[in-house]
């Protein structure tokens, strides 16, 4: 079973042009769904946090209300 990023690659390389500009113009109902995602980037980015603070009381790093740490082992 392919994957969808391969499933990709097959849809655009055994498709016709024509067949993609038909089946992109199908989505366009979709178009006025949301934000654009330029607008949702740039919305992100100023929200990364620069430094992460952590608290240095926390006895149990393996938490997941704490830390990812607990995926690791």
């Amino acid at each position: 079973m392919n994957n969808f990023l391969e499933n990709l690659r097959c849809y655009f390389k055994d498709s016709s042009q024509e067949r993609i500009l038909e089946d992109w113009a199908k989505t366009e109902e979709f178009d006025q769904v949301g934000i654009l995602m330029e607008d949702f980037l740039n919305i992100i980015k100023e929200y990364q946090p620069s430094v992460i603070k952590t608290n240095e009381n926390i006895t149990n790093s393996y938490s997941p209300k704490f830390s990812l740490g607990f995926l690791l082992n």
